[in-house]
């Protein structure tokens, strides 16, 4: 195969009146905490839009979109809460972006597929499919008939460039309107009379000035192999070769390729381009002279051809545009150094939790309900049954083990729920903790005793999310909502159980816990109640009541009658939903281990990169300091830290908090790790919609 195929595309369901007619039949088979994998849950109704065999005009039109869900060579992806708004029929969501990844089981069925690319193991289809299991070998037969594995050192090629910060459609068409075309005039000047092969973006090739230069020859928008031009040494590749923000940020939380990647991947074109021109021909000595948009697409460049040099076109930098950053590629050595050592760190996969409980532990538990032996004859249906750890009141000191099914435990819970109680401290309690009863030293319920968690308890209170508006924004999360003791429709006080598909690790747990937090700040809630607000109440902000209590050993009242019976409710939202897919949150987390400071921050924006003077100061504050703190050596790591906490706190765009750490990283002295630390804080810190 030569060149290495597309596997991601993105395509949006614009059916604000008529959606039931595909979402009908669709559901949400897992998901993480922004985006679920759609699936085709009524083949056959989807089926019958593809066929179309009555040739139904409406049809015809989602034919190609349904033809696409039935493929099973394919993933696609949406955002959860997107798909439930429109499912809802809500006014703000008339529309549904899905997100398609080609999995690898495309090629079933030969015996061997060979890819013939140059640059392969930057594009996203080695990276995804790398990461689906897929082991790449070289053909050292096919690779012996190359013309080069590799360039060869060549100083007869200089590579020009504009601008500081990468390039954009959207830095261009803002400098055209300023007047501003300063690069491609002094592209005319570096050309002079030299014939050169010129690239645009296809929506501005009509209209740039290099259209009018005689000696000036335009590459169609795919040039791979094309070899007609070998006699011309000269080029001007001016695209700018970037994913759409929605599909960056899709790609950069899920597959885990980040903007960097991005445009490491799609600037292939511009050395695709480049390639065509006499420098293919290696035998070839004249000087050679290319121009690029940007430093970022010049130090890309130069990569591919060892020996170039780089200069500056020198034009005016407006003082609208940030500086961007000097890049320092790590080595795809060093940048697999990084995953491999993420994954080496990485337990989730971890599939037993009772590693520490001797054999006799059932024996020394206690149990809270004896009528399902079966459910605890051996430590495994233990840990698979286990609910919780049950407590008298919330001075109990000796967990009792809830061990049943699902369904039982369920039952159990609204049962609970006709109980009442003359005081709040006679409310029977819940952990989701397993304690280990073999490391208590006096202190049964100490987060040390914790063996593993299973599901996420939570207490709001002072609040003004309420607990609808919670299972909306996890729209395909099981949860069961109720009152506490003390609620009342205008004071609202609840609690919320989310069920997790299997038992978590102690750091799993808080990581989950966080993430639940970070998305809920996200959709604009504070972290604080307003009664507790040090800042004071502000009537314009949302709080979210929610108690902050990320120790798994911490106790939840389990459901009970209010104090006034009336004020009482229990909900178990379980239609169409699933328990929380730990393995996927966690995956695709934003929260960053050890960290909770980012939670009390503004959530990033990401309307555009224009900064007001107190982001442009704040910004300037944090690199000054970050230049003080990485003058020596050791401090990189606490560093970085710091600068990605000073740039969460003024709130910038997300494009531009990212253009910043990565500038950073690449500047430090160990940058292969910076860059690796760069990319796993700029995982956590997306922006949810």
């Amino acid at each position: 195969m030569d060149e290495a195929p597309s596997i991601y595309n993105s395509f949006t369901i614009n059916l604000p009146d008529s959606h039931d007619t595909l979402t009908d039949h669709l559901a949400i088979e897992a998901s993480s905490s922004v985006y679920g994998v759609l699936k085709v849950a009524n083949k056959t109704a989807i089926k019958s839009i593809a066929d179309n065999k009555k040739g139904d005009e409406f049809f015809a039109t989602l034919q190609g979109t349904a033809k696409n869900l039935l493929n099973n060579n394919n993933v696609n992806w949406v955002k959860t809460t997107e798909f439930d708004k429109l499912i809802k029929n809500e006014k703000d969501r008339t529309s549904l972006i899905v997100h398609t990844i080609v999995k690898p089981s495309i090629f079933e069925g030969f015996e061997k597929v060979t890819i013939v690319a140059a640059g392969f193991e930057s594009t996203l289809l080695y990276h995804v499919w790398n990461e689906l299991g897929v082991k790449w070998s070289v053909d050292k037969e096919l690779e012996g008939k190359l013309l080069r594995p590799n360039h060869p050192t060549n100083d007869t090629v200089t590579i020009y460039y504009g601008y500081d910060q990468p390039n954009s459609k959207t830095l261009r068409d803002k400098l055209i309107a300023q007047n501003d075309d300063h690069l491609r005039l002094k592209v005319i000047e570096v050309m002079g009379d030299d014939p050169f092969l010129w690239s645009e973006n296809q929506d501005y090739k009509d209209r740039t000035i290099l259209k009018n230069c005689n000696n000036g020859k335009m590459l169609p928008g795919v040039s791979h192999g094309l070899n007609d031009y070998q006699h011309i040494h000269h080029a001007v590749v001016l695209g700018a070769y970037n994913h759409r923000k929605e599909n960056s940020a899709f790609l950069s939380k899920v597959y885990g390729f980040d903007r960097d990647r991005q445009r490491e991947s799609m600037n292939l074109q511009i050395y695709q381009a480049v390639m065509r021109t006499s420098i293919r021909n290696d035998n070839i000595k004249d000087p050679k002279k290319i121009v690029v948009a940007s430093r970022f697409d010049a130090e890309s460049l130069q990569q591919r051809l060892p020996g170039s040099a780089i200069v500056s076109l020198d034009i005016p930098q407006s003082a609208q545009l940030r500086p961007g950053p000097k890049r320092k590629h790590a080595t795809d050595n060093d940048r697999k150094r990084a995953s491999d050592s993420k994954k080496a760190n990485d337990t989730v996969l971890r599939t037993r939790f009772a590693d520490n409980l001797s054999h006799d532990f059932i024996s020394k538990s206690l149990i809270w309900d004896n009528s399902d032996e079966s459910s605890y004859t051996s430590i495994d249906q233990l840990v698979r049954n286990f609910r919780g750890s049950y407590f008298n009141n919330w001075k109990d000191t000796e967990p009792q083990v809830i061990c049943m099914k699902e369904i039982e435990w369920k039952r159990q819970l609204r049962d609970m729920h006709s109980n009442s109680f003359q005081a709040k401290d006679e409310i029977n309690m819940i952990s989701g903790a397993m304690f280990n009863a073999d490391r208590n030293d006096g202190s049964t319920r100490h987060t040390d005793n914790v063996e593993f968690v299973r599901d996420v308890w939570l207490d709001f209170e002072d609040g003004d999310l309420t607990w609808d508006q919670l299972t909306s924004i996890f729209p395909t999360v099981e949860m069961t909502a109720y009152n506490s003791y003390r609620h009342t429709r205008r004071k609202p006080r609840f609690r919320m159980r989310i069920l997790t598909d299997r038992p978590m690790l102690k750091h799993e747990y808080q990581s989950i816990y966080h993430e639940i937090m970070y998305v809920i700040h996200s959709n604009g809630y504070q972290k604080r109640s307003r009664e507790t607000d040090s800042n004071g109440s502000d009537k314009a902000a949302k709080y979210s009541g929610l108690d902050y209590r990320p120790n798994p050993s911490y106790l939840s009242g389990l459901p009970c009658q209010a104090q006034k019976p009336q004020h009482s409710f229990y909900k178990d939202y379980d239609n169409n939903r699933v328990p929380l897919n730990v393995k996927l949150w966690l995956k695709q987390s934003s929260y960053i281990d050890g960290s909770t400071e980012h939670l009390t921050f503004p959530s990033p924006t990401k309307e555009n990169d224009d900064l007001s003077t107190d982001q442009q100061e704040a910004v300037q504050a944090a690199l000054s300091e970050w230049s003080v703190q990485t003058s020596q050596r050791g401090n990189g790591n606490r560093a970085l830290f710091d600068l990605w906490l000073a740039l969460r706190r003024a709130a910038l765009p997300y494009l531009v908090l990212e253009d910043e750490l990565l500038s950073a990283a690449r500047k430090s002295l160990s940058s292969s790790d910076r860059i690796a630390q760069a990319r796993r804080l700029l995982r956590r810190s997306k922006v949810f919609d």
